[in-house]
């Protein structure tokens, strides 16, 4: 149970600094302004260490922590130890969307 409340924690943690940290671009992105929106939002984002979620091929950590390795072998019916939910998972979930409900809520009506 110590790894549901540690990352609990973490993840609430996380969310709150994010939420401190995180502030709006002076401009909404638009046709014309790309530049200096870009330039904002990377700032912020690397100002909290989230760039990570916007490089091409970030993933997700395993949904499931890898089961042990077990020195017998496996007989027929016997039943097969339960996924472990991997605490990294939602902890990286939570940035993740965080990251883009702020790209997001920063875009133009006209993008």
């Amino acid at each position: 149970m110590a790894f549901a409340s540690s990352s609990t924690a973490a993840a609430a943690h996380t969310f709150a600094s994010l939420g401190i940290f995180l502030l709006p671009p002076s401009e909404k992105l638009t046709h014309n302004n790309h530049v200096l929106w870009k330039a904002q939002i990377f700032s912020a984002l690397r100002g909290v260490q989230l760039t990570e979620f916007i490089e091409p091929g970030a993933a997700p950590p395993d949904r499931y922590l890898p089961p042990k390795a077990s020195t017998k072998k496996p007989e027929d019916g016997e039943k097969k130890e339960p996924l472990v939910k991997n605490p990294e998972y939602d902890i990286w979930i939570t940035k993740d969307q965080t990251v883009l409900s702020y790209i997001v809520t920063n875009l133009g009506r006209e993008i």
